[in-house]
């Protein structure tokens, strides 16, 4: 994600999240890029569904079901780390659509320089901020990294 943020400083990108749910949390173990067809601009980023549609779709395959979509990030510019009415937008369109196993989804937005993130639990009705924890990487995730 390191190389996709300083690859486009001046224009907005993001991408899938790939994970799974566990203890009441939502566990990030994968993200994407925007895709080879995904449009990055000052102000937006439409990511290619179809490239991170098949990249959550083959790692849920390989893991046999237990890692799949969990969510969406993306750059803010503006340095405004909380949901658009885009953004609340899309979360509703992804949950509706069951793009995910589970009712809500995460999503990150980031600061241009990195330094910054917040998270949010996305669900039909609300749009919760929620903490970020780092933790040790399960031993049978390994495979899949």
């Amino acid at each position: 994600m390191i190389f996709i943020l300083s690859k486009y400083k001046r224009v907005e990108t993001g991408g899938a999240l790939v994970g799974y749910y566990s203890e009441q949390a939502i566990v990030i173990i994968h993200a994407t890029g925007p895709g080879p067809r995904g449009r990055r601009t000052a102000t937006s980023v439409i990511v290619d569904g179809e490239y991170t549609t098949e990249f959550c779709h083959n790692l849920n395959q390989l893991s046999d079901g237990y890692l799949y979509y969990v969510g969406d990030w993306h750059v803010h510019h503006k340095g405004i780390l909380v949901p658009s009415f885009l953004d609340k937008k899309a979360s509703k369109i992804l949950i509706e659509s069951k793009a995910s196993p589970i009712p809500c989804i995460a999503y990150l937005i980031f600061s241009t320089n990195m330094e910054n993130v917040r998270a949010y639990n996305m669900s039909l009705e609300t749009q919760d901020e929620v903490e970020i924890k780092k933790c040790l990487t399960p031993e049978w995730v390994l495979d899949f990294l």
